[in-house]
C-alpha cells in the first residue's frame, strides 16, 4: 500500500502554532530578506541553519510545476525512502505522494510567499504525520527560482484550525 492522504491543512506560519525547528526556519526567511519581499539563494547560509540543516530541502524550479532536488536532507523521510538529490517531485516513485509535494511547491511559486502545511496520512495503514514549509528565493526579487524546504515529523494542533477536515484544493 502506498501514501493516503487524509488531509493538509494549510497554516499560516507567522499565525498558527508551528513545530520550533519550522519556527525558526520562518524567522530565519524574514531576518534574510532585509526588506525584500524574499531572499536570495546567496542570502541563505547553511552554518547559520545547522540546527535545521538535516530537515531542510533546497530545490530548484525549472517551470511551474518542475522542482528539482539540490540538496535533500538526511533527516527526512518520504514514502520511496529514496534521497531524492537531483530528482524531481515528480520522479518519487509514489505517485499520489509526489503530487502532493509538486502542488505545494507550485503553491509556494504562484503566490511568490511561504506556504505551510500540516499533511496528516497513512503508508501502508500506519499514521505518516508530518510538517513542511516552503519558503520562495528569488535572485530578482519577483521570480521565484528556488524554495528552502523544511519538514518535521509529528501533527501539528492548531487551535485556529481545529474541526476543519478534508483537503484543499491548490
Amino acid at each position: 500500500m502506498g501514501f493516503v492522504l487524509l488531509s493538509d491543512r494549510r497554516l499560516d506560519p507567522a499565525l498558527d502554532p508551528t513545530p520550533p525547528a519550522l519556527k525558526v526556519l520562518y524567522t530565519y526567511w524574514l531576518e534574510k530578506r532585509r526588506g525584500q519581499s524574499m531572499p536570495s539563494r546567496r542570502d541563505i547560509d547553511t552554518a547559520e541553519i545547522l540546527a535545521n540543516l538535516g530537515r531542510v530541502h533546497l530545490l530548484e524550479v525549472e517551470g511551474p510545476t518542475t522542482f528539482r532536488y539540490r540538496l535533500y536532507g538526511s533527516h527526512v523521510t518520504n514514502p520511496d525512502g529514496t534521497d531524492m538529490t537531483g530528482l524531481t517531485t515528480r520522479d518519487y516513485r509514489d505517485v499520489d505522494f509526489g503530487s502532493l509535494v509538486t502542488r505545494h511547491h507550485a503553491e509556494c511559486v504562484r503566490e511568490r510567499s511561504p506556504v505551510c502545511y500540516e499533511i496528516r496520512a497513512k503508508i501502508g495503514g500506519d499514521p505518516y504525520d508530518y510538517a513542511r514549509l516552503a519558503l520562495p528565493l528569488s535572485e530578482d526579487g519577483e521570480r521565484v527560482d528556488m524554495i528552502l524546504v523544511g519538514s518535521v515529523g509529528g501533527r501539528i494542533r492548531s487551535r485556529a484550525r481545529r474541526g476543519a477536515g478534508g483537503s484543499q484544493g491548490a
